[in-house]
């Protein structure tokens, strides 16, 4: 009426969506230590990190003649049951003793075998699942205690990361919803594939777990990542900044061109993210 210019905005329905952002840490989807099996000294690491290693691969060597593991008695004792079970065997088969008596001789064998096999892996540490070395905790001839960590082992493939969320947030966010993470320039998307039920009592939060796919290594497990969850989507919202909108007694506003004129009317709000705010209802 008194001649003020203003500024025109067309409205266009388009995608809109919200995210909630936390920061987390990614870890492999699969995580395994493996352990020192004696007070001993490392005498030979055979990966380095970042290594490709599959499930019951060999890690680390511990000394042979170590008092602690009576490795040589074991070994011993071992190949003399053996011989004695195939030649009890033997004579088994050309009818020289009983059945009774080669059983027994077999059972002996049997105990004798299964201490050989337990002595030997105290002195070589296997990888316990398939995947990446990303840790390793000890260098050679460091003196180790019995079950000190010696090499983080993880798959990588896939990554996870726990976030916690309030119980404000937790009911926007559904199982299967979709989400990413990003780190400097790098980012890999995911989805939730766990919410628990029950509020943590200390950290009076809920947690989420998410999943993402890292086939092409895109990150490394260990690192702080922002975690966004996409808990709301509309392919056909009508969006306005909120700055176009006016608040008066607890209701909101909008000013739309008629016939050449500022016409004040209601709008109804729906979700926000950022400066945008979705328009239920209202505008055209």
């Amino acid at each position: 009426e008194e001649g003020i210019p203003v500024r025109v905005q067309k409205l266009d329905r388009q995608a809109f969506k919200t995210t909630l952002t936390y920061h987390a840490t990614l870890s492999g989807i699969e995580e395994s230590i493996a352990g020192a099996p004696v007070d001993e000294k490392v005498e030979q690491i055979l990966v380095k990190v970042g290594d490709k290693v599959r499930k019951d691969q060999i890690l680390f060597s511990f000394p042979e003649d170590s008092p602690s593991t009576k490795y040589y008695q074991v070994k011993t004792a071992f190949e003399n049951a053996k011989r004695s079970y195939e030649r009890i065997d033997n004579l088994y088969k050309a009818g020289g003793v009983s059945l009774q008596e080669r059983d027994n001789i077999k059972a002996s064998y049997e105990r004798i075998r299964a201490d050989w096999d337990a002595i030997r892996q105290t002195v070589k540490v296997k990888s316990p699942i398939s995947g990446y070395v990303t840790s390793i905790f000890v260098s050679e001839t460091d003196n180790v205690k019995k079950k000190s960590p010696l090499a983080l082992i993880s798959k990588t493939e896939k990554l996870k990361a726990v976030v916690w969320v309030t119980e404000e947030e937790i009911t926007n966010i559904k199982k299967g919803i979709d989400a990413t993470a990003s780190w400097m320039d790098r980012l890999i998307r995911g989805r939730v594939i766990e919410i628990d039920l029950a509020m943590h009592p200390q950290r009076k939060a809920f947690r989420v777990i998410v999943e993402f796919d890292n086939h092409d290594l895109k990150m490394n497990p260990g690192i702080t990542a922002t975690i966004s969850l996409v808990n709301y989507k509309n392919s056909n919202a009508l969006i306005v900044e909120r700055k176009s909108l006016v608040k008066e007694a607890g209701k909101y506003y909008a000013y739309i061109s008629s016939e050449n004129r500022a016409r004040r009317v209601p709008v109804s709000l729906g979700n926000r993210q950022g400066l945008n705010v979705e328009i239920l209802s209202g505008l055209n």
